[in-house]
């Protein structure tokens, strides 16, 4: 009669070594799940925006680097992904004008946004940059590691970024055209909602006043944005904080990006409800 043994060691080699495969492809997933910092988020936002200056000077488009002001309260994961998004739209018809073929744009997601999702966003943003003009990593200048960033330094740097692609498009920046195209789509949002409450009766419009100017539409951009910050609360949800109106002259391109986190706040009641 053969020696069981050796037969029961190989099979507790074999257990052994599967709990050891199991383990560490345990410890590679929670590795892959692992939230991102803003530093990180921030540091390829870094590389997106080498990639584009290299495609300016490329294109031989010699205007300077848009600088742009942005508050700093109140920008969260899902607002920067918005940002992203409104990049990639970009990217998607710089592609149209060069005959390249289209790519798909998501729509903005009804649900909270994790730092992740944020991350892959401008990773694909750098790698469809790569696409329409590719060139050797070791033009990239090294970036230095980050500290103390927050996600309103993410979507600052992001929308310099948008800022810059535009006169590659051929966009001599945002105009009040733009600005009110973003508006209908804010109030489209609401009509849905209203519709989803069973509120279908129509609000009467107000009456037309002439002399506005953008301080005029970013101060109400921001009192329709307490309104739903008052929403949020009594949905118990972290509601999104409002900031004060700069005392400075308002480009229309800050009444747009308002609308933008007005957009965003929309769709979290929108998942919410």
């Amino acid at each position: 009669m053969k020696n069981p043994i050796p037969k029961f060691r190989n099979l507790k080699c074999g257990i052994c070594l599967l709990m050891i495969m199991l383990t560490a492809f345990t410890r590679v997933e929670a590795e892959q799940i692992k939230s991102k910092t803003p530093n990180e988020v921030f540091m390829k936002v870094l590389e997106l925006k080498q990639r584009v200056a290299e495609l300016r000077e490329n294109l031989s488009v010699t205007t300077p680097w848009p600088v742009v002001s942005i508050i700093s309260t109140g920008i969260t994961p899902r607002h920067v992904l918005q940002k992203s998004l409104e990049l990639l739209d970009k990217i998607n018809r710089l592609r149209r004008i060069l005959k390249l073929g289209l790519i798909t744009v998501p729509p903005y997601p009804s649900r909270e946004i994790t730092p992740n999702e944020v991350y892959d966003m401008v990773s694909r943003l750098v790698d469809e940059v790569a696409v329409i003009h590719p060139f050797k990593l070791s033009a990239l200048n090294k970036i230095s590691p980050v500290k103390g960033k927050i996600p309103a330094d993410v979507y600052k740097e992001l929308s310099e970024i948008s800022r810059a692609i535009d006169p590659v498009l051929g966009i001599r920046g945002l105009k009040p055209t733009d600005v009110y195209a973003q508006s209908l789509k804010v109030l489209e949002q609401i009509r849905f909602l209203r519709a989803s409450q069973n509120l279908s009766e129509e609000v009467k419009p107000p009456t037309l006043m002439e002399g506005k100017h953008p301080n005029h539409s970013l101060k109400a951009a921001y009192k329709l944005l307490r309104k739903i910050s008052e929403s949020e609360r009594n949905l118990w949800m972290q509601p999104v904080s409002t900031p004060e109106i700069p005392k400075r002259i308002i480009a229309p391109g800050e009444v747009y990006d308002a609308l933008q986190i007005v957009l965003a706040e929309l769709e979290r009641i929108k998942f919410r409800l």
